[in-house]
C-alpha cells in the first residue's frame, strides 16, 4: 500500500508532505500552526466535547463513526478522493495463456490497471470459483477435460475493489 506521504504528494504535486498535510487541515477549518498540534485540532472539531491526547481523540472519532483504520489512512483516503483517484481501473483485460490440456499450466495475465495497489486471481471453472486457486498459475489435471477455465483478476486500493474476467479456455485431452 503506497505511504500517506506518497498520496499527499501525488495528490498536492509536492512539494513537501508537511505542506499536503498543512492543506488538508486548512480545508478543514484548522488554524496555521505545528502539524501535531494541527491533528489534534482537527479531531477536537470533529468531536467538540471530546477530552484527552490525540491518540485517545483518535480512538473516540473511530468508536464514533465505526470507522476501522489509522488517522494515516484516513487522510491517504482523502487525499486520494481529492486528487481524483477512485477505486482501480482495468484498461486492458486479463489474458490466460498456455496449452490447455492436462499436467500442463495455464497462466493468468493480470492485464493492465490503474491506481490498484494490489492484485488476486481466482480461478473459475465453468464460471464457478474454484476453492483454493487464487495464484497466477493453475495447474491442469484430467478432471478438467471438457471444462471451460478463466480467471478473475481484481485490483484493489484504499478507495475499492474492481474485477476484470480473462478470455476463457477450454480443457482439451
Amino acid at each position: 500500500m503506497p505511504t500517506l506521504n506518497d498520496a499527499i504528494l501525488r495528490a498536492t504535486g509536492g512539494p513537501t508532505v508537511n505542506d499536503g498535510l498543512r492543506a488538508y487541515y486548512n480545508d478543514q477549518g484548522i488554524p496555521y500552526g505545528p502539524l501535531n498540534d494541527m491533528e489534534h485540532t482537527f479531531l477536537r472539531v470533529q468531536m467538540p466535547t471530546a477530552q484527552g491526547t490525540t491518540n485517545d481523540l483518535w480512538m473516540q472519532y473511530t468508536e464514533n463513526l465505526g470507522y476501522t483504520g489509522t488517522l494515516n489512512e484516513k487522510l491517504w483516503k482523502y487525499w486520494m478522493i481529492a486528487a481524483g483517484v477512485g477505486a482501480p481501473t482495468n484498461t486492458v483485460a486479463p489474458t490466460v495463456t498456455g496449452v490447455p490440456s492436462s499436467s500442463n499450466k495455464l497462466t493468468c495475465n493480470p492485464g493492465t490497471w490503474l491506481n490498484a495497489d494490489s492484485i488476486s486471481y481466482q480461478w473459475l471453472r465453468n464460471n464457478t470459483p474454484m476453492i483454493g486457486e487464487t495464484g497466477s498459475q493453475l495447474t491442469i489435471i484430467s478432471p478438467y477435460i471438457g471444462d471451460v477455465m478463466k480467471c478473475r483478476v481484481t485490483g484493489t486500493n484504499i478507495i475499492g475493489s474492481t474485477s476484470a474476467e480473462s478470455n476463457e479456455v477450454t480443457i482439451i485431452p
